[in-house]
């Protein structure tokens, strides 16, 4: 299950990068993330957020490490469509 953990960190590293290129020619549909960035910084939200995901991931991991299967499903699936806009984006 460590594995899971450090694919979820590995995925939170393809989420911060491939939102940070499709954001420099597009924008941010989420409205509460779109508020975050005004207010605070994107690249500081994406970063807060990848670390509490991982940590998050590392809690989840000594307590219920079987929710970790469908959380990194969830970010294989953001990480796809990230890059898939980036591609649509060329």
């Amino acid at each position: 299950m460590i594995l899971l953990v450090l694919l979820l960190m590995a995925l939170q590293v393809g989420d911060v990068l491939t939102t940070l290129k499709i954001l420099q020619n597009g924008r941010e549909l989420n409205p509460l993330m779109n508020w975050l960035f005004i207010k605070l910084g994107m690249k500081e939200v994406l970063l807060a957020k990848a670390v509490v995901v991982s940590c998050i991931g590392i809690w989840l991991w000594t307590v219920y490490p079987i929710v970790l299967i469908p959380l990194c499903v969830l970010y294989i699936g953001v990480v796809g469509w990230n890059s898939y806009q980036i591609l649509k984006l060329k």
